[in-house]
């Protein structure tokens, strides 16, 4: 199954790896904290999430602590037995497989007085207007 999560990236875990027959794999845990609006209120969640595909490991190690993220991600659920109590158990994973950062800078404000000096400009003397050379 497959869902997409806009949220803001809160913190990268240290990136593990482990050897399985012969060949090195790589996870990138990361947490994304997603804002959802629910009959009025804004409900704050954290999402753990592991980066193991390579482009995904990729994106993640350009991305910074504060920036807006738009995941892709895969919901992959497994199964296994308990080995004290013999009872079956499952767990859920959050793996990303696209990785998009969004621009959420806010454009600069523009002036828009017409005929005023901008705020950081020495002003103009009128003092010494003869003395033009020309």
């Amino acid at each position: 199954m497959e869902i997409e999560v806009t949220g803001k990236l809160v913190a990268i875990k240290p990136k593990t790896s482990k050897d399985y027959n012969g060949k090195t794999y790589y996870e990138q845990p990361f947490i994304v904290q997603v804002d959802k609006e629910y009959n009025g209120s804004v409900i704050t969640q954290y999402y753990t999430m592991t980066a193991k595909h390579e482009k995904s490991l990729e994106n993640i190690a350009k991305c910074q602590v504060g920036q807006t993220l738009k995941l892709k991600v895969n919901l992959v659920g497994r199964k296994y037995d308990d080995k004290k109590t013999g009872e079956l158990k499952t767990f859920l994973s959050l793996e990303p497989w696209h990785i998009e950062r969004v621009n959420t800078a806010q454009p600069h404000p523009v002036n828009t007085t017409q005929g005023q000096p901008y705020a950081g400009m020495p002003q103009a003397s009128n003092a010494g207007i003869d003395d033009l050379p020309f």
